[in-house]
């Protein structure tokens, strides 16, 4: 029998045991119960807990104490929840989290031998299982539970990053270098004028004797000032920039008479992968190798081969990581491999015979910079024979008339890489039109006979149109508002030759191809003129009240020259095309003949027009401008359906403060 306290005002001091309920945990509810002066608190190791108070305050805490120390006889159930994953893998996820499941299990049972719990010591269940298919995880567990592994989830869960990696790979011919390097400086010294790259800028002489000492390693650090090369470009509307010299334009460059044997490009691979996440490409061919040979014992001159194919050619496996302060850790697989030579005997006996060169790395490069990895050097043999005709082939006196030359060639192998971070969809965009670009100019989709023109500050209208006239050219339209000139060539002469002609002209600033930057199926109304991306005209009677911003802006024509170009007359600083030709575009035609535009609204002034256009953009990247009349109308095509495109206009009108209207598009309309 436990022993009874004397009741009276004294203040006492009682250690109490606790069986089932842990010390701690009782704190929290009988510190109220304790008088102002009194103290209670708890002696982990033996579960006591020690309570200074009056003998009447104790008397009320033990009796307390009495009625909720008592074994547990209620346990929470489990449930069964489904959780529909966002962006990670249901596979992989569900491996982290049963690691997190073992250390909750192990916890419980290390939490009820410390309250030494009589009866049965179950533990709850907790189970996470995954689903492939709907890409979910399944998990069993109390509400309790579940609502803290949801919270881990949550943050793992995640959209993850991307990086976009442009890599060059280039065989760089020693011998031939340093022959370049000398003629090079020979023409750095008589001419110091820029190099133009095809479709990436100007770059100087002293920069391409810095990109061959690299290749070569003439100079200490060559490779340091080999990735340091400065870019100039020149845009449509007179922004000069610079910027570092990166692989693709690296890739051009190389394409260039001056490096013709000396640099020969082998491949310019571009991935696009998520973090940490392997990829791989694999340019080559699949060569058939003998892996066995057995012979028939039934027959004296039959051999039986087993052939084994394996891949012959580039391999490059890259897995990125994303690292703070927009660093990216690739680790890096590369190999060449070919077949070298064989005389065919050897080839049907034996086999071919295989060269290989490889690398495995790890780098650290910042976002958008290039890296190179080279050093992997292979020296080739060449035989030739020199002889005098006719005498050279008398059996073994020709030899008196005849010599053989063998020449060594030492070659370097060179990785160049360079990584992009992609965090949000408008950079991938960005990306995609940038090499769309790259890719038209680098094929030439532009207007034959036309070219954009642009003048230098201080140059008069009547100067320019002397010079244009000067060189039997005439002006199809002139943009007043970014001062470029659209001209027409005069018969005969090629785009290419009238830019280097203009480009040579002291008063001109810039000139360029009319590069289709998309590509448009045949103008259903001649009198509509539009600015891409472009899609199929709607009806114009469609088109809210157009509202002035500014006077309207002036465009001074050539009158028939004008009607000539009517599908082709749009400023260079946006995307153009050409009537006639087809339409590559991110928008489709919807099932049925129908789909649905949004008319954001019209302006008489286009660079008003023009800036709603930009704000747009990055929300809305198929936003384009039709101008109609005396109109710039702003458009969001490819609407699907009716309910996605209220819920645009619910967005412009919140966001942008605007008063859209949806428009139906039928292909007959």
């Amino acid at each position: 029998t436990e022993e009874k306290l004397p009741v009276n005002e004294s203040y006492i001091t009682k250690l109490i045991p606790v069986k089932y309920i842990r010390a701690d945990e009782a704190i929290k509810f009988l510190r109220p119960l304790v008088s102002r002066d009194g103290h209670v608190s708890a002696f982990g190791p033996r579960n006591l807990l020690l309570v200074v108070d009056s003998a009447v305050n104790i008397e009320k805490v033990m009796s307390i104490i009495k009625l909720i120390d008592k074994p547990s006889t209620v346990q929470e159930a489990a449930k069964i929840n489904v959780y529909f994953l966002e962006n990670a893998d249901a596979t992989n996820l569900a491996k982290v989290l049963q690691g997190i499941v073992k250390d909750l299990r192990t916890s419980y049972k290390t939490s009820r031998r410390q309250i030494k719990r009589i009866g049965p010591t179950t533990v709850p269940v907790i189970n996470v299982t995954p689903d492939k298919t709907t890409n979910s995880l399944i998990i069993v567990a109390p509400p309790s539970d579940y609502e803290n592994i949801v919270q881990v989830i949550k943050k793992l869960d995640k959209r993850r990053k991307q990086v976009f990696v442009e890599a060059m790979i280039i065989e760089a011919s020693i011998g031939r270098l340093k022959e370049l390097g000398a003629r090079w400086r020979a023409m750095a010294r008589s001419n110091d004028e820029p190099v133009a790259i095809g479709g990436f800028g100007n770059i100087s002489y002293s920069a391409v004797q810095s990109i061959i000492s690299g290749l070569t390693g003439f100079s200490a650090g060559g490779m340091g000032n080999f990735l340091e090369i400065p870019v100039t470009t020149v845009s449509s509307s007179g922004t000069i920039s610079t910027q570092k010299l990166t692989a693709p334009g690296f890739a051009a460059l190389f394409s260039l008479n001056y490096f013709k044997n000396a640099v020969n490009v082998l491949s310019t691979p571009q991935i696009l992968t998520s973090d940490n996440e392997e990829a791989e490409i694999v340019v080559g061919e699949n060569v058939p190798f003998i892996s066995k040979r057995e012979r028939d014992l039934t027959t004296t001159n039959t051999v039986l081969s087993s052939i084994e194919r394996k891949d012959v050619g580039i391999t490059l496996r890259i897995t990125p990581q994303i690292t703070e302060g927009d660093y990216v850790k690739l680790n890096i697989f590369q190999e060449i491999s070919a077949v070298k030579d064989t005389p065919e005997s050897v080839l049907t006996t034996v086999g071919p015979t295989t060269t290989k060169r490889s690398t495995k790395t790890t780098i650290v490069v910042k976002d958008g910079h290039t890296v190179v990895i080279g050093g992997l050097m292979q020296e080739k043999e060449e035989k030739g024979t020199a002889k005098t005709p006719i005498l050279g082939d008398i059996p073994i006196l020709g030899w008196l008339f005849k010599f053989e030359r063998v020449s060594k060639d030492k070659t370097n192998l060179l990785v160049f890489l360079s990584p992009h971070v992609i965090k949000e969809a408008p950079e991938l965009s960005k990306i995609t039109e940038e090499k769309y670009m790259e890719f038209v100019k680098r094929e030439k989709f532009y207007a034959s006979g036309e070219l954009l023109v642009k003048f230098k500050e201080g140059v008069s209208e009547e100067s320019a149109r002397q010079i244009i006239a000067g060189a039997g050219a005439s002006i199809i339209k002139y943009y007043e508002g970014i001062k470029v000139y659209h001209i027409r060539l005069k018969p005969g002469m090629e785009v290419e030759e009238a830019v280097r002609e203009f480009m040579s002209i002291p008063e001109v600033l810039y000139a360029e191809p009319n590069y289709k930057a998309t590509i448009q199926r045949p103008a259903e109304d001649s009198g509509k003129k539009k600015i891409a991306p472009a899609v199929e005209n709607g009806d114009a009677g469609t088109s809210p009240a157009p509202s002035d911003e500014g006077p309207q802006s002036q465009e001074k024509d050539t009158g028939a020259a004008e009607t000539a170009a009517a599908g082709n007359n749009n400023p260079p600083e946006d995307r153009r095309e050409t009537a006639g030709s087809k339409k590559f575009s991110a928008v489709t035609d919807i099932p049925g003949g129908k789909s649905y535009f949004i008319q954001v609204g019209a302006w008489r002034n286009f660079e008003a027009a023009k800036k709603m256009l930009e704000k747009l953009t990055a929300r809305y990247p198929a936003t384009y401008i039709l101008q109609d009349n005396n109109f710039n109308k702003v458009r969001i095509p490819g609407i699907k359906s009716k309910k996605e495109g209220e819920l645009i206009l619910k967005d412009l009108k919140e966001k942008f403060s605007l008063q859209p209207i949806l428009v139906l598009k039928t292909k007959q309309g």
